[in-house]
């Protein structure tokens, strides 16, 4: 049986001649389509409807944490049991603390530090323990 071998010159100008032939077929299906300009997609804000308090986003997550005396229990209570508008009592002969349960994150944390500094300082007064609060925190307090 005998082989027929191309010649490599041959094989690369039919290569090219199809190639080409591509490119040609490619431009002339863009020349017949009519030009269509790009579509421009715009960023769409978040608008809240009418009558709804809108917060200004938070400028980014802030992680704080109180460090807790030995000897200081902290117990998560009902609103109920506090009553009403209060979100924490300490008791300072008992080392003990009540913080209302629906507090998370940096508000748990400023009534902590409140209720502790009550647990400290039991002779200053509540004027003077809530500036010492706001003073402690690198970030605006919410409560104090």
């Amino acid at each position: 049986m005998e082989f027929q071998t191309a010649d490599p010159l041959l094989i690369q100008y039919a290569m090219e001649q199809a190639t080409k032939e591509a490119i040609q077929k490619a431009i002339d299906s863009v020349k017949e389509k009519p030009h269509v300009p790009p579509q421009v997609w715009k960023e769409k804000t978040y608008q809240p409807p009418l009558g709804w308090c809108y917060n200004a986003p938070k400028k980014q997550e802030q992680y704080f944490f109180v460090y807790t005396p030995a000897g200081v229990s902290i117990i998560r209570v009902p609103q109920s049991q506090l009553g009403s508008g209060v979100l924490g009592v300490a008791y300072p002969g008992r080392g003990l603390i009540k913080i209302a349960d629906h507090l998370f994150g940096l508000d748990f944390e400023e009534v902590k530090k409140h209720e502790i500094n009550h647990i400290l300082y039991p002779s200053l007064t509540e004027y003077e323990i809530r500036q010492m609060t706001k003073r402690d925190f690198p970030f605006e307090t919410r409560f104090h």
